[in-house]
């Protein structure tokens, strides 16, 4: 029974006893907070020659509770015993007595209270929880084992914090066990950090978990079984897994496909269309300066406007991929030498058929290397090699170029820029093209309430060298926005805008304008 319900019922319904004005203004005190204010009229109230003896066992419990409110946990104790001594008994006079000894240092005293708690079924996961951890302070250590292990079986209505706090006692204890015997490493990899694992996974939102996790870092730091920074001083990827799912939905104004081919395949109207995307990688570090990152990505776009001209551009996409890095020092700073190899497999509906056929695939090969040219951000430079092959032999090709990329840190932002130069040489030599692209993005996370604004814009500028008295000098301009926000444990939800506007001389086959806005709901794992 909960001590304010005790203490209502006594003042308003018992009727045996009329409630004195000291009592009533006693009990708005209380429940307004003001603890000693209550205090110092209950002793009015116990300083009355004429309160029967069960009255004042009750004034004395609740001049108890009010003293372990204000933490003098000596008067409390004093209080409840004397409420013990006239009579009184409740419920939650074992629990709250154990407070108030626990409060005052009185771990053994305290330990007998909660175990009379359990006995009376109140608040028994807490007291569990309590006589474990006051066990482990009297190095009782079998007797705290029990005790938590016997609260994570309770169901109440402290359940749910209960069982984590025990839980994260628990393996507490066996880390401190562990580390006072033989075979340290095997015991904290295979018992200690799983058994911190399992307390993240309980409530993986609650502070506890968090807790849990600083200690499964702590461990791995101080037992060496877990690489955290290479040789150059670079930190490692924690966790070195990353899963992301995708389903968007949204709305192209001008459906095109331009993976390469020598024409740009528009529709000159518009759909709604639908893209799943997944994407996984895992980094493995070899030594503490080389790493490896298999990465698997793949998706598949479905246009709803079924006229041949645009649900010809439906189409799916597997690119799995192999990146590397070797750890240095350059400049006295971090830096890796970059290495990559990239593989594109796509399918489309080419003849309009309704079905998916061979529509492309591309193998890449790159290399790089990431350095700090300034104190902060880093500098890439990359040179790439693609060999690209079209279900239209003619529009087969070969491709070379090289990208700078340069990252600039703000207070509470960053900017991403981007400067590329391509040489493309197509199996048709009229098509042949060299490409220069720049672009900026400026990464704004957590602007306001969980959202994160990130708006860029590329420009795009292409020579068809074999064609420019038709072409010209192409032109891209391609603004975006994206407006993002964080829903939950790895859940984001992304609203994004593009505007396309490719400018050519031929504007049958090569100028077009498209808009496409589009809602993304991620998981990231």
């Amino acid at each position: 029974m909960n001590h304010r319900f005790l203490i209502l019922f006594f003042l308003w319904v018992a009727p045996v006893v009329a409630v004195t004005p000291i009592e009533e203004e006693a009990r708005g005190l209380f429940f307004s907070g003001k603890y000693q204010a209550a205090l110092d009229k209950l002793n009015g109230a116990l300083a009355r020659a004429e309160v029967p003896l069960t009255r004042k066992g009750f004034l004395y419990y609740w001049k108890g509770v009010s003293a372990s409110r204000l933490q003098d946990f000596n008067l409390a104790v004093d209080s409840f015993q004397q409420a013990l001594s006239h009579a009184y008994r409740s419920n939650d006079l074992p629990y709250e007595l154990g407070q108030a000894y626990y409060g005052a240092s009185k771990l053994p005293e305290a330990k007998v209270q909660f175990m009379e708690s359990v006995r009376q079924k109140y608040k028994v996961s807490t007291s569990l929880y309590y006589i474990g951890h006051i066990s482990r302070e009297l190095e009782l250590r079998d007797d705290a084992r029990l005790a938590w292990e016997a609260a994570k079986t309770i169901s109440d209505n402290d359940a749910k914090e209960t069982h984590q706090a025990s839980a994260l006692q628990l393996s507490d204890l066996e880390l401190e066990v562990a580390e006072e015997g033989s075979d340290v490493f095997r015991k904290i990899e295979q018992k200690v950090i799983p058994g911190y694992e399992a307390v993240a996974e309980m409530n993986p939102s609650s502070p506890l978990a968090g807790e849990a996790q600083k200690k499964i870092l702590a461990l791995q730091k101080k037992y060496n079984l877990v690489l955290f920074q290479l040789r150059n001083g670079r930190p490692t990827l924690l966790p070195r897994y990353f899963l992301r799912g995708a389903q968007e939905g949204g709305f192209d104004t001008n459906v095109t496909f331009t993976p390469q081919e020598t024409t740009i395949s528009e529709a000159r109207q518009g759909s709604a269309f639908s893209k799943t995307e997944v994407f996984g990688r895992y980094t493995f570090y070899l030594k503490d300066f080389i790493s490896l990152s298999p990465e698997f990505r793949s998706n598949l776009t479905h246009y709803f406007n079924r006229t041949p001209e645009i649900y010809r551009n439906d189409n799916y996409l597997i690119a799995p991929a192999l990146r590397g890095t070797h750890e240095h020092s350059l400049f006295s700073r971090p830096a890796a030498f970059l290495f990559e190899y990239d593989f594109n497999y796509s399918d489309r509906d080419v003849n309009g058929e309704e079905k998916f056929d061979f529509s492309s695939r591309a193998h890449i090969f790159g290399i790089g290397e990431r350095f700090r040219l300034f104190a902060a951000g880093d500098t890439v430079i990359r040179v790439r090699r693609r060999n690209f092959q079209s279900y239209l032999p003619q529009s087969s090709s070969a491709a070379r170029g090289v990208t700078l990329e340069q990252t600039l840190p703000l207070a509470k932002s960053v900017i991403l820029l981007t400067a590329g130069y391509e040489e493309i040489r197509v199996n048709n030599e009229a098509f042949n093209t060299n490409v220069q692209n720049y672009r900026a993005d400026w990464i704004m996370p957590d602007v306001w309430r969980k959202f994160s604004l990130s708006p860029g814009l590329s420009f795009t500028m292409t020579d068809p060298m074999n064609d420019r008295k038709n072409r010209g000098m192409e032109t891209l301009i391609n603004p975006s926005l994206r407006l993002s926000r964080k829903l939950g444990q790895g859940l984001g939800l992304t609203l994004r805008f593009e505007h396309s506007d490719n400018r050519s001389k031929d504007d049958e086959r090569f100028s077009y304008k498209r808009n496409l806005a589009a809602l993304e709901l991620e998981f990231v794992y």
